[in-house]
């Protein structure tokens, strides 16, 4: 099993690039797409690396509230910034955090969190095939995805691009799972020192501040259950036909 590569930075803890993976009849290629979380504290260093890569479009799921509490930064090399909201619509929708403290929601399991990314699935197929067709343009590439913590919105996106590629389950939740890795102990701290002091207890919250492999199990499941694969799904929900995904296996497979 090979590990994605983590682009080491200081303002974002879990830019990876998505290849390295045993692929049908190759490996996913490296350097082609990346997968983050938040783009806002990104350090003028930072900007600089990942300019390096040279990464042109870059696809942000995070909703209007996420968008204008944490505005991203981008680096030179950006042509093709896309909004592609997987959430509510408006500036008014709370954050999760905004949820915990409002009391709104008190504990989450991982069934719970595989649900949600069910409904992800079924209801913004639209803006996962935007994804898939970039990758067939080639001055628009390489890209990059992202939301805020990098794992749930993120992680989806990389898991069906994984299993177009024919990468098999046990790495799609591997890569998946590395959010835990390489985010999640930082991000259990900055929790913490926020919720105590207000009496909320964060871990009943865990799967939701993490990424559990069952959850990502129950979304690869429906699936398979439901349309009988990722290329499936792929080909009949999100339309796109059989030449779109012989290119992107062209030009993701070496």
């Amino acid at each position: 099993m090979t590990h994605s590569t983590l682009i080491p930075l200081e303002g974002a803890l879990n830019l990876r690039d998505i290849g390295g993976y045993a692929a049908e009849g190759g490996t996913i290629r490296r350097g082609i797409v990346f997968r983050s979380d938040n783009l806002n504290t990104l350090t003028d260093a930072d900007l600089a690396t990942i300019d390096e890569l040279g990464i042109r479009s870059v696809f942000d799921f995070r909703g209007d509230r996420e968008v204008e509490l944490e505005p991203s930064r981008f680096w030179t090399s950006v042509s093709n910034p896309v909004r592609l909201p997987i959430s509510g619509n408006t500036a008014r929708d709370k954050t999760f955090v905004e949820r915990v403290e409002s009391r709104e929601v008190t504990e989450v399991t991982d069934v719970e969190v595989g649900v949600s990314y069910v409904n992800m699935l079924e209801r913004h197929g639209h803006r996962f095939a935007r994804v898939l067709e970039t990758i067939t343009v080639t001055e628009l590439c390489p890209i990059l995805f992202h939301c805020s913590a990098g794992k749930d919105r993120t992680g989806l996106t990389a898991a069906i691009i994984h299993g177009v590629c024919g990468v098999s389950r046990d790495d799609i939740v591997h890569d998946f799972a590395l959010s835990n890795t390489y985010r999640l102990p930082k991000r259990m701290a900055e929790l913490r020192a926020r919720f105590e002091p207000q009496g909320i207890d964060l871990d009943p919250l865990i799967p939701a501040i993490s990424a559990p492999p069952q959850a990502m199990h129950v979304a690869l499941d429906h699936l398979d259950s439901k349309y009988g694969s990722v290329e499936d799904y792929v080909t009949g929900v999100l339309g796109l036909d059989e030449r779109i995904v012989e290119t992107i296996r062209s030009v993701l497979i070496e």
